[in-house]
């Protein structure tokens, strides 16, 4: 891509290209194509929210078993120690891809405001992100974490591992 190349106006949610930036704004605003988009968008990321909040529910209870299986063993079995760290290992990747699909719902809302108030605010920003220049090439770097750095949960679990609507969890303690 050339340095002049001109700007292009798309919407991606919609597979639709614009000529200027504001036939880009008012579609985003005012075309019943875009708002449905969203919808849907915002239900399947909802849905795919609570496929993963159930798989890790599955996978908690699944290493609750392996863990009364080893504890009435005198010598714990390989076989059982390994099946739990796999176990582990999957529900780090659900959790993990749980806080992916909640940060895309996030950054969708965050743009949505952006749109409706007209400010002209960026799109999303990283706060705390490192960003370098590589010839041309911008490189960003951050972290975040859904789950780090707050005294209580969005989502608590009971001791089967079972989620608890409206219940969150408070240093291993459970709250209502």
């Amino acid at each position: 891509m050339t340095e002049n190349a001109a700007p292009r106006y798309i919407c991606f949610l919609c597979k639709r290209k614009f000529a200027s930036a504001a036939l880009l704004t008012k579609h985003k605003q005012l075309s019943e194509l875009h708002r449905r988009n969203l919808t849907k968008q915002e239900e399947e990321n909802q849905q795919r929210k609570e496929e993963l909040r159930q798989a890790v529910a599955a996978v908690k209870r699944q290493v609750q078993e392996v863990d009364v299986a080893l504890s009435k063993l005198e010598t714990p079995e390989e076989a059982l120690l390994t099946q739990r760290q796999n176990l582990e290992m999957k529900c780090r990747q659900a959790m993990s891809e749980y806080g992916q699909v909640q940060e895309r719902l996030e950054i969708s809302r965050h743009q949505q405001l952006c749109e409706r108030q007209g400010d002209g605010a960026p799109a999303w920003s990283l706060s705390g992100a490192h960003e370098t220049t590589l010839g041309r090439l911008l490189l960003s770097a951050g972290a975040a974490s859904w789950q780090g750095n707050k005294d209580e949960n969005e989502v608590g679990f009971d001791r089967r591992g079972a989620p608890c609507p409206g219940r969150s969890t408070h240093r291993g303690r459970h709250r209502v």
